[in-house]
């Protein structure tokens, strides 16, 4: 998409909201007729509210304006799957925090919108959020570095392992490999201990001799947060479901944990915010 759609898109003025057409209407005229003008109201009408957003965590404005070329590059190519029974902000949401995590994980600043959503706990519009109900976000590296290093750490393993399924193994590519030393950190340990706990939990699940409830739950975590992130088919997303399948517990515990980690990281940092003086 040219820069000039956005701008020419930008200076037409919407119609009254008595005459609007619904954005799942836009999208099927769009997937349907490849209607310019209807794809030119989805962006006029999105627009400014995406940027926004994207300006307040860049806290740039080139930087700005160049995620906004590409989310919605990103938006035109996904279009065809998109489902009319979600909310399109929903939708522009899944596609933006995706962006961000690609573009933070290539300057190495790690899980920027993934921390974003996980503040949001689910809320589905961690964006796209009107400017009056936005909470607080995670605004510096310092904040960051805590979670990354402290926090998350800290959890107790049954929950981190929860928490790192479902934060770390889906978004990790060939481009950007998830590394040990990544690993290591997140799980408090050294490198080479978080290899040797793939390898011993490896060596054990493969004598099938050996009982599995025999294995350490941190080793456990080290092989399953590895293997998944270095899978074969990235393609296809992971669920819930599939991870607490992995876990080999409920999806409601899955759930349950999975809450009780966002709670545990969310009252840290808050508690860390009001300890420490933030240097300007």
């Amino acid at each position: 998409m040219e820069t000039s759609l956005a701008n020419q898109a930008l200076t037409r003025e919407e119609p009254s909201a008595a005459t609007q057409v619904s954005d799942a209407e836009l999208i099927r005229q769009y997937n349907e007729h490849k209607s310019n003008t209807a794809f030119e109201t989805l962006l006029r009408r999105h627009y400014n509210a995406v940027h926004k957003r994207l300006l307040r965590l860049t806290q740039n404005h080139a930087d700005a304006d160049d995620l906004s070329q590409k989310l919605w590059m990103r938006v035109i190519e996904n279009l065809a799957g998109y489902n009319d029974s979600q909310k399109f902000p929903n939708f522009l949401n899944t596609i933006a925090s995706n962006l961000l995590k690609d573009e933070w994980r290539k300057s190495g600043v790690r899980q920027q919108s993934s921390l974003d959503e996980m503040l949001e706990a689910g809320s589905g519009q961690a964006l796209l959020l009107d400017e009056d109900d936005m909470p607080e976000r995670i605004a510096d590296r310092h904040e960051i570095e805590y979670l990354v290093k402290h926090l998350i750490p800290n959890l107790a393993v049954k929950l981190r392992a929860v928490f790192l399924l479902r934060h770390e193994s889906e978004y990790w590519d060939d481009k950007q490999p998830f590394q040990w030393q990544h690993l290591a950190e997140l799980n408090d340990m050294t490198t080479q201990a978080a290899s040797d706990g793939f390898t011993c939990a490896r060596d054990h699940l493969l004598n099938a001799d050996n009982d599995v409830e025999a294995l350490s739950d941190e080793n456990r975590l080290i092989f399953i947060t590895w293997t998944q992130a270095h899978r074969y088919d990235k393609a296809a997303k992971q669920t819930e479901t599939y991870l607490a399948s992995l876990l080999d517990i409920p999806l409601n515990t899955f759930k349950t944990r999975y809450r009780a980690a966002l709670s545990e990281l969310s009252s840290g940092l808050e508690k860390w915010r009001k300890q420490v003086v933030k240097p300007n």
